[in-house]
């Protein structure tokens, strides 16, 4: 897959979201808990590697307490997906996060 410079990082120019990660659906409540009930950690995980595989280097996720856990278990095991973090006031200022 092509790269482009981005600052000083290589991105793929696919980037993967994240909204289906945390059951942004923005189609109703319902379909966001539908996406909150499949995406379980080890879905999550097993897409990042998925989309890894395929020459994806990058996911635009936001800096909340789900994304964090699930991004740091996946670099744990190995895991290479580079991270943009996307501000969540509801969690904190961004120079918390």
């Amino acid at each position: 897959m092509e790269t482009i410079a981005f600052v000083r990082l290589k991105t793929s120019r696919f980037i993967l979201g994240s909204n289906p990660f945390s059951g942004f659906s923005h189609q109703g409540v319902e379909r966001d808990n539908l996406m909150r009930h499949y995406f379980k950690t080890e879905v999550i995980k097993a897409t990042l590697r998925a989309a890894e595989s395929q020459g994806i280097t990058t996911v635009l996720a936001r800096t909340d307490h789900h994304v964090m856990r699930f991004l740091m278990e996946y670099w744990d095991e190995g895991g290479r997906m580079q991270w943009f973090a996307q501000t969540c006031p509801e969690v904190g200022s961004h120079e918390a996060c």
